[in-house]
């Protein structure tokens, strides 16, 4: 399953619910999931491994972990904005 800013123009409680619904039929079917998104939430609540993608190469590609946020100065600033007041 391809998903590109799937939840973008979605109020917050729907998001909540859609990446919800994601999850749970990614994990019963087993299908792979793909998203391409610039948000760090939709990140951390569907995906398992982080590939970044800049000009076209690979800039990083690791399980999804705090290591693998802090490896590359784009996602770091994503994971301080999302946890910033």
């Amino acid at each position: 399953m391809f998903l590109d800013e799937a939840f973008a123009n979605i109020d917050a409680d729907g998001r909540v619910e859609l990446r919800r619904l994601v999850r749970d039929f990614i994990d019963r079917s087993g299908c792979t999931l793909v998203v391409a998104t610039q948000t760090l939430t939709d990140v951390s609540a569907l995906c398992k491994r982080v590939v970044l993608l800049e000009d076209g190469r690979v800039e990083l590609d690791a399980p999804l972990s705090p290591a693998a946020l802090d490896a590359h100065p784009y996602l770091a600033a994503l994971a301080a904005e999302a946890t910033s007041p």
